[in-house]
C-alpha cells in the first residue's frame, strides 16, 4: 500500500531561495498524502526541536501558526485513550494533516522557522505523545516501551535541522527503528528536483525483514498481526540474541590483518582529507597510525561486542566525540560502517583499494553474518538526504 508524501521544499547544501520562502522568511513544508489506507484525518503531524537562538531549550513548532514555542508543564494537557500510562496526561501539539494549509486534494503545507536539531513526526490513526517533565525538559516517545500510549501505533520521525544563517539538512534518521518509508525530494533553486531515501515500500521492506534468519525476528515488533516498526538489535529491550552475531566477522578481519596484512582507510571524495594504516593483534586491538601526523587510533577487540557493532559506539570500541580529530572520527566510523557492510575482509582478502571500496555497493552484505536489516531495508546507492520525503507504505 502507498503512505505520505511529505514534500518539504527546502535546499540542502545550496542556499534556500525566495521562491521557497514566505513574505517572513519562513520555509514551506508540503506534506502529500497518497495512502490508500489512512485518510487525510487519520495521518497526524507535529514538529518539536531546540531554541533556534541557540539557548539549548525544548520547544515545538505550532503548525497553524509556523512559531517555535518553548516547551511548559502546562502543555501536558491531552489524556490518551486506553491506559494506565505512565503519566497522567501529554501534550497536544499534533494536528491532523487535513487540519494544515490546504494546497489540492491530499496535499497541504506549513512554515517551518529556523529550528536546531528538529524533528518532525508523523503517526498513523493517533498521535505520537510526548510528555514534559519538570524542568521542564521533554520526554520523547519510546519505540521499544509497551507501556507508552503510542507503542501501539505506526509512526516514525524526519531530521530537519534549519539553524539561523545555515542551509537546511534533512535526513530519515532511521540509526534506531524503520517504521515507515520515506523517500525524500529536493527541490534546487534551478527548479529541478532530487530524491533520495527507501526505493521500497514500507510492506517489501517488512516482507524483506521476516524473510531474514530466525534470530532477526527479535526487531519485529507487532501489534496483533500488525507490524509495528522493525527495532534496530542494539536498541531492543533484550539485546541477548545478537550479544556474539558478529564474532566469527570479527575474529575472521582481526586474524587477517594480525597475519602481516595491513588495512588503509581514507576520507572520501569532497570530505576533510584523512588517511591512517592499522593493523590487528589476534584477540587484541586494532590499531591505526594516522598517516602525516602520527596520532594512535585504537579499536578495542569487538568479538562479544555486537552491539557496539550495530550501534557504532561504546567507548574503547567505536565511539568518538566531537573533540576528536577528523581522522580518529573517520577512521572509527568508517571501521564501524565496515563491519556492518561486511567489507572489511571478504574471506580471502581485505580492502585493496581505500579510494573505492567505500562506494562499491556491489560488495555489501555479502559476508556471513552481516548487518542483514540494512540490506533489507537499502537498494544499492540509495541515500537519505534531501528535502521532500515520500512515505511509501
Amino acid at each position: 500500500m502507498r503512505g505520505i508524501i511529505l514534500v518539504i521544499i527546502a535546499i540542502m547544501v545550496i542556499t534556500a531561495t525566495a521562491q521557497y520562502l514566505n513574505a517572513d522568511g519562513l520555509l514551506k513544508i508540503v506534506i502529500v498524502n497518497d495512502s490508500a489506507v489512512y485518510s487525510d484525518d487519520q495521518v497526524y503531524v507535529q514538529m518539536l526541536g531546540k531554541d533556534p537562538s541557540g539557548s539549548g531549550n525544548s520547544g515545538h513548532v505550532n503548525l497553524a501558526t509556523s512559531t517555535w514555542i518553548a516547551i511548559l508543564e502546562s502543555d501536558n494537557t491531552v489524556v490518551p485513550p486506553g491506559g494506565p500510562w505512565p503519566h497522567t496526561a501529554y501534550t497536544g501539539y499534533a494536528m491532523k494533516l487535513s487540519d494544515l494549509t490546504y494546497e489540492s486534494p491530499h496535499k497541504y503545507s506549513f512554515y517551518m522557522p529556523h529550528i536546531i536539531s528538529g524533528r518532525v513526526y508523523i503517526s498513523f490513526i493517533q498521535p505520537v505523545y510526548f510528555c514534559v517533565l519538570p524542568g521542564p525538559t521533554l520526554e520523547s516517545p519510546s519505540a521499544v516501551d509497551t507501556t507508552r500510549p503510542d507503542y501501539n501505533c505506526i509512526w516514525d520521525k524526519i531530521e530537519l535541522d534549519w539553524e539561523n544563517g545555515i542551509d537546511p539538512f534533512l535526513n530519515t534518521t532511521t540509526v534506531d527503528f524503520f517504521g515507515i518509508s520515506f523517500m525524500l525530494d529536493l527541490k534546487l533553486a534551478d527548479g529541478t528536483s532530487l530524491s533520495r531515501g527507501f526505493s521500497k515500500s514500507r510492506q517489501t521492506i517488512m516482507d524483506n525483514l521476516m524473510a531474514l534468519p530466525a534470530v532477526w525476528q527479535n526487531g519485529l515488533l507487532t501489534n496483533g498481526n500488525t507490524i509495528l516498526r522493525f527495532v534496530a538489535p542494539n536498541k531492543l529491550n533484550d539485546t541477548a540474541p545478537f550479544a556474539d552475531y558478529f564474532d566469527s566477522y570479527v575474529n575472521a578481519c582481526w586474524n587477517y590483518y594480525a597475519g602481516g596484512n595491513t588495512l588503509t582507510l581514507q576520507s572520501l571524495p569532497g570530505d576533510t582529507p584523512w588517511s591512517g594504516t592499522g593493523t590487528a593483534t589476534v584477540g587484541g586491538n586494532f590499531t591505526f597510525t594516522v598517516n602525516g601526523t602520527g596520532e594512535v587510533v585504537t579499536v578495542g577487540n569487538l568479538a562479544g561486542q555486537s552491539a557496539h557493532i550495530f550501534g557504532c559506539d561504546g567507548a574503547g570500541y567505536l565511539f568518538t566525540t566531537g573533540s576528536d580529530s577528523v581522522a580518529r572520527q573517520g577512521i572509527i566510523k568508517t571501521m564501524g560502517a565496515a563491519l556492518n557492510r561486511g567489507v572489511l575482509y571478504n574471506g580471502s582478502s581485505g580492502i585493496a583499494d581505500p579510494t573505492t571500496w567505500w562506494n562499491s555497493a556491489s560488495n555489501f552484505y555479502l559476508q556471513n553474518p552481516t548487518n542483514l536489516s540494512q540490506n533489507a531495508c537499502t537498494t544499492p546507492h540509495t541515500r537519505v538526504f534531501a528535502t521532500a520525503f515520500h512515505m511509501t507504505m
